[in-house]
């Protein structure tokens, strides 16, 4: 079998559109548009023979939706320092061709039609024309050579799952023309009829049908009496007629039906009944006019009362989870530990630990963790592990998982929310985790802002409900090397969050840093891999499990207490396999520590630091290490009085 064939029949199995190439015209040499026209795949018979007939052809793969891959292709280093800057070079699978290179994509998920585009054919909206040359997209029915084609070379070694979607995305130098005159903008005026929260069943019912092939049938699974029955709810909730509504479903049925004679007007009638009374007696909000009223607006004279409000805030887990709610984000490259991080963290706090590395735990909170990922196997562990290394959480710490309940929890479906609310309604948790958004969020259109406004819709329903809402997110590995890069998706994501933390492994070899896009101990100052591992830190029957740098990313309430990065070792002992959370002190713990009788090198106990003395210490202004301190200058004060009443 020669090198081109068995790569062909390789790639054939992995669920790639391969066809052969003419090695000197770079063309097809077999017909193959009305195949895949028909949505079918070369069967592997097709595929020999194809390469029995011409055995020296190179193997292309058919870009678009049936091989889920979508390549930008640039023939020239400015091509390639273009589409650098308009963002089309970020993904891990790149492949060296003879005059530049290919940039390969998946296909996103419900992105319709993506035309393959050259920069001369371009009209330079969607694609560059002109300003660069060299630049091509090859989407529906393009055609991209792989090695072993001579002169074709993958240069890096990612697993597809770590390729990220194409971008959908305008990327040319023309734009249609935004400008607004505010002469002719009236909010008055303004009409949002046009906007369409959720496809229609029209709209979904045509993309069925043309992605099918053929009309629906009865007695297939076609389910074609609930589609009319939710064409019916959907005239019934725009408040259209009961007549435009059976003038709807007539033709509905005469465009999508195989067999519309079937259908008579009994059925329609008995169907917009139906729609029509639920409709009614659904429970109607009485109209409310606003009243004109006034505001307070803020000025100087609040600042002493804003400041004694924020100082009185009371956390869960000091300084980043609140106890009245917060939406954060945790992301990091897979395998970094985002997931290990977040959940020793929250079951730490539940079982009431009185820290977690560089953060304080001071009010134990119930914790709903939905991990849709890990095994029953590793669940286990987790929990017989945290309950030895931090306590009992007892039914703080609360995990749903797809084994213990079959009811489809995809959050991008009404029943995956439905389900999500009975739990919480059931378990009534005050920290909420859902791990991963990828995975949570089945078929998630990460490039998508519509989609993560769905997302931060549903964050701010359980924020404003007091409940924090914790979403662990992936990071996109960056194509140069290099640590781990910034969250996946649109930049939509960041509106509503309050916190944000990125995760980073700390690794001894600078190779295995390289490889994993992680950090290596020696470029860090502090060496913290080195620092937390060894002794005195570490004790003889310890090994360090992981080191991780934790940095903020985004924080809407910065406070004194936050540190901008973190570094915190998971160790564990050999003969029990506890698990023990290492870290720096901060400048808070520090303080408070230096506040409180301490002894010294020989043994002497000492007297607390003054506030202005520690203020020096740990770099801080006095007035915020007071603010820090004050609760145990209260307690000595009262300690002091109570002792006195005691003697006399």
């Amino acid at each position: 079998m020669s090198e081109y064939l068995n790569t062909a029949l390789e790639m054939l199995d992995e669920g790639w559109w391969v066809v052969p190439i003419h090695p000197n015209e770079k063309r097809p040499v077999v017909k193959w548009g009305e195949l895949y026209d028909e949505g079918k795949f070369p069967t592997e018979e097709q595929v020999i023979q194809w390469w029995e007939a011409f055995p020296n052809s190179y193997v292309g793969i058919v870009t678009g939706e049936l091989s889920g891959v979508l390549v930008v292709d640039c023939d020239n280093e400015e091509a390639e320092a273009y589409a650098m800057e308009v963002g089309l070079t970020q993904t891990p699978w790149v492949v060296q061709t003879k005059r530049g290179k290919h940039f390969y994509f998946k296909w996103p998920k419900n992105a319709g039609h993506i035309k393959t585009l050259t920069w001369s054919n371009a009209d330079g909206v969607e694609w560059p024309r002109d300003v660069v040359k060299g630049l091509d997209r090859k989407a529906h029915k393009g055609i991209a050579l792989v090695p072993p084609t001579p002169n074709y070379t993958r240069l890096s070694g990612s697993d597809w799952d770590d390729v990220p979607d194409y971008p959908v995305n305008n990327y040319g130098t023309q734009k249609p023309s935004n400008v607004v005159s505010f002469d002719d903008f009236k909010f008055g005026n303004l009409s949002l009829t046009h906007i369409q929260i959720k496809r229609g069943v029209v709209e979904t019912t045509r993309d069925l049908v043309e992605k099918m092939g053929r009309k629906l049938m009865a007695g297939v699974g076609d389910n074609r009496h609930q589609m009319l029955v939710s064409l019916a709810g959907e005239y019934a909730a725009q408040g259209h007629t009961r007549e435009s509504c059976e003038t709807a479903m007539i033709e509905y049925v005469s465009e999508f039906f195989h067999d519309p004679h079937k259908v008579n007007k009994q059925e329609f009638q008995s169907v917009i009944d139906h729609a029509y009374a639920k409709e009614e007696n659904k429970p109607k909000l009485e109209e409310q006019k606003p009243e004109a009223s006034g505001f307070k607006p803020i000025t100087t004279f609040d600042a002493d009362r804003l400041a004694e409000e924020a100082s009185n805030i009371k956390y869960f887990v000091d300084p980043i989870i609140p106890d009245t709610g917060t939406i954060m984000q945790v992301h990091g490259y897979s395998g970094h530990g985002k997931s290990m991080f977040i959940r020793h963290l929250l079951y730490a706090a539940a079982a009431g630990a009185p820290s977690f590395g560089p953060f304080d735990i001071r009010k134990k909170p119930r914790v709903l963790y939905l991990d849709f990922e890990n095994s029953k196997q590793n669940i286990s562990k987790f929990l017989t592990r945290s309950r030895r290394s931090f306590g009992d959480a007892e039914g703080r710490f609360m995990i749903w998982t797809p084994f213990i309940d079959d009811r489809m929890m995809n959050l991008k479906e009404d029943a995956g929310i439905n389900n999500l609310q009975s739990w919480i309604n059931f378990n009534k948790p005050e920290i909420v985790v859902i791990d991963t958004i990828r995975t949570a969020w089945s078929g998630l259109q990460e490039n998508s802002a519509e989609e993560w406004g769905n997302i931060n819709k549903l964050a701010l329903t359980l924020r404003n409900a007091g409940m924090t809402v914790i979403l662990v997110h992936h990071s996109n590995k960056p194509a140069d090397g290099g640590r781990s890069g910034r969250e996946a998706g649109s930049s939509n994501q960041l509106t509503v969050l309050e916190t944000q933390i990125k995760v980073t492994q700390v690794y001894a070899d600078k190779e295995t840093a390289d490889v994993k896009a992680g950090i290596y101990d020696g470029d860090i100052p502090r060496t913290p891999h080195t620092m937390l591992g060894t002794a005195p830190v570490r004790t003889p029957t310890e090994r360090l499990q992981v080191c991780m740098e934790l940095r903020y990313g985004k924080v809407r309430e910065w406070s004194d207490a936050h540190e901008p990065v973190m570094y915190i070792a998971f160790l564990e002992d050999e003969n029990t396999e506890n698990v023990r959370v290492v870290s720096e002190s901060t400048a808070k713990q520090r303080a408070i520590k230096a506040a409180q009788p301490w002894t010294n090198s020989e043994g002497v106990q000492m007297p607390p630091l003054s506030d202005a003395e520690i203020a020096n210490k740990v770099g801080k202004p006095v007035s915020v290490v007071s603010d820090w301190t004050k609760h145990l200058r209260r307690e000595h004060i009262e300690s002091h009085v109570s002792n006195a009443k005691a003697n006399s």
